[in-house]
């Protein structure tokens, strides 16, 4: 081959090449440029999806508690309550109780002379339960 034939398949080539840069490359970009605004559209459609869904994961999550504390918490803390005043009342109704059988065997002892360790620890117990040492 002579000078000129490799200068020209040179120039050739180099020709090829600025073609192939100048009809294909733009059209490459221009496929990328769109595969990006395609990939950033559906990103943001994903993005509102999810915002979407988390906000009626959100609401429906609210409503629950709401239900959960209107419904359960307050029903519970009504039987606590009423438990709390039963036991209240029960202990009031236990100690009148035992004042009033230890106030009937004082009265009886009066008539007798003689006093056992069961009255004995009946008027402890009407001293232990006296309003001043009941909390």
């Amino acid at each position: 081959m002579s000078g000129q034939n490799i200068d020209q398949l040179h120039r050739s080539t180099l020709g090829i090449y600025a073609s192939l840069m100048d009809q294909f490359n733009p059209s490459l970009q221009k496929l990328v440029s769109l595969g990006n605004s395609y990939m950033q559209a559906f990103q943001g459609d994903v993005l509102i999806q999810i915002s979407e869904n988390q906000r009626r994961l959100t609401a429906e999550l609210e409503a629950i508690f709401r239900w959960f504390h209107s419904e359960v918490l307050q029903e519970m803390d009504n039987n606590v309550k009423l438990d709390k005043d039963y036991i209240a009342g029960s202990r009031r109704r236990y100690e009148m109780e035992v004042r009033t059988q230890a106030t009937s065997l004082e009265r009886q002892l009066r008539g007798g002379a003689y006093q056992d360790e069961y009255i004995h620890f009946l008027r402890n117990t009407v001293v232990s339960l006296s309003p001043s040492s009941i909390s």
